[in-house]
């Protein structure tokens, strides 16, 4: 009866002091309090004999349980700073891991697209050139030459050659019409084209001017921006020449393209510099003219100042201008100035609807012959072209085995003009193949 009183004894300290541990658990370090933020691991124990089994069952310390609560709610978590979509569009960018499009082609415009991050636009333009190259032989090549296609106008904006630009994206447009897709792509990169370029609708001018530009058979009238002075190209349908009726300046030539930088100055003077595509004709010889001040002289009478050069020379001289010169001058000129600076005459660079509609026409009467249709989605089976399997029907056969080929036009070999023929009936051509 003593040993059993002491054996209660016992077990009662020992249920009093195993009751005291979730108190103890309660004051926990600041490592592994509530405040700590969600996924950090706690301080476990080193020692294995801390983690006790009843039975089949572990026990897990408590706060391994709240870290690992911790942990599942913070991979669930979306994190702020990750992307939320994707920096290509969602079927390009399967068109760029797809296996099935040529490995060089997706690795050069990969190289390309790192390149124009690096802002090393003349190397990007090469890499998609050749890009185009290899996109035109494959067999979805619309698709990858719309994709192609965008991206040489992305990098020739940066290299600042934008009519090269336009004309990449026009091309791009044109594909993705024929495709019937619009890319968000490709109007991003029409739009970072006009910051540095645009074209001018001259049909928008006042009737003077605008059938001033209509009788020189002006085609395109281009601003490229500047931060300083922008530059005006007019591109003409042929050369044109015109008399000035002046004792110094006799005629002014215009070539099919003529640039210049454009001034607009105080006191409604104009000038023109670096001017590229004109020439003057003097007393004795045609001169290139290199720059241009127009403008009234203290006198209140029309005159220009003109610097011209041939052979490394150059020349300046101030002419009186005929009144007929001047208005029609100044006219173009002041319709410049307000169209540069507004957007009212801004010209479509191209018309992404009407290239779409055009290029679904086109792919109606072409549906047949074209296998531009098939996409690039592997789940769908492939077929060859109609041209290919023409390509593949076998040779026919010229000559039947009942009329054997007669060799026509062998000339001797042997010496002494003699043919000697060695060979059996039965080894002797039958059929001949085209």
């Amino acid at each position: 009866m003593k040993r059993k009183l002491i054996t209660l004894s016992i077990v009662s300290i020992l249920t009093t002091a195993y009751a005291s541990v979730p108190v103890l658990a309660q004051s926990l370090p600041p490592e592994l309090s509530p405040n700590k933020p969600p996924g950090a691991p706690p301080e476990l124990p080193d020692h294995p004999e801390h983690i006790h089994k009843t039975g089949d069952n572990l026990e897990i310390p408590d706060e391994l349980i709240q870290h690992r609560q911790n942990f599942d709610q913070t991979k669930s978590e979306e994190k702020p700073d990750e992307a939320s979509t994707p920096t290509l569009p969602l079927e390009e960018d399967k068109v760029l891991e797809d296996e099935q499009v040529p490995k060089q082609w997706r690795n050069l415009i990969k190289q390309g697209d790192e390149a124009v991050k690096a802002e090393k636009f003349s190397s990007a333009t090469s890499k998609f050139a050749r890009a185009l190259d290899i996109a035109e032989k494959s067999e979805n090549a619309l698709r990858l030459k719309a994709i192609t296609l965008k991206r040489l106008g992305l990098g020739y904006t940066g290299r600042k050659q934008f009519q090269e630009a336009r004309n990449y994206l026009s091309e791009a447009a044109a594909a993705y019409g024929k495709l019937g897709l619009e890319d968000s792509g490709l109007s991003q990169a029409v739009e970072n084209l006009k910051k540095w370029y645009k074209e001018l609708d001259f049909h928008k001018f006042g009737d003077r001017v605008s059938g001033y530009f209509a009788d020189a058979k002006v085609e395109r009238i281009s601003v490229f921006k500047n931060a300083e002075f922008p530059r005006i190209e007019v591109s003409l349908a042929d050369k044109l020449e015109r008399d000035l009726n002046s004792e110094k300046v006799k005629k002014i030539k215009f070539d099919k393209i003529v640039s210049f930088n454009f001034k607009a100055l105080p006191e409604d003077k104009f000038g023109l510099d670096h001017v590229e595509g004109l020439q003057v004709k003097t007393k004795k010889l045609w001169v290139n003219l290199f720059a241009s001040l127009m403008g009234l002289n203290g006198s209140n009478q029309p005159e220009a100042k003109v610097t011209g050069g041939k052979l490394g020379k150059e020349k300046t001289v101030t002419i009186a201008v005929p009144d007929d010169i001047y208005d029609q001058s100044m006219a173009i000129l002041k319709e410049l100035k307000n169209a540069i600076n507004s957007t009212k005459y801004d010209a479509t660079l191209f018309d992404a609807a009407q290239l779409q509609e055009a290029g679904h026409e086109d792919g109606r009467e072409n549906a047949s012959s074209e296998p531009e249709a098939s996409s690039l989605d592997p789940s769908k089976p492939k077929t060859l072209p109609e041209k290919v399997k023409e390509n593949m029907k076998p040779p026919e056969v010229i000559h039947s085995l009942e009329e054997p080929v007669k060799p026509e036009g062998i000339s001797p070999a042997a010496p002494y003009n003699e043919v000697l023929d060695n060979h059996l009936p039965e080894d002797k051509p039958t059929t001949r193949y085209p």
